[in-house]
């Protein structure tokens, strides 16, 4: 499982859709090392609180097994 906070709403967006719909998904997200790859399963989509002018989200997702 992994967790990351984005201010990306598209990102946050494009989870929430993968989530009802239960299907995979690749994102490509930044953090302060650089930008990181990640496929799987998105478990939750939390939108936290805080500055109502630029929301950050809250994404978890189960990383796929690689063969």
């Amino acid at each position: 499982m992994t967790t990351f906070r984005t201010f990306d709403r598209t990102l946050a967006l494009r989870c929430k859709h993968a989530l009802g719909k239960g299907t995979e998904v690749t994102v490509s997200y930044e953090t302060l090392t650089g930008w990181h790859r990640l496929s799987g399963i998105v478990r939750s989509v939390f939108k936290l609180p805080g500055q109502p002018f630029k929301p950050c989200w809250e994404i978890t997702m189960a990383e796929s097994e690689s063969d």
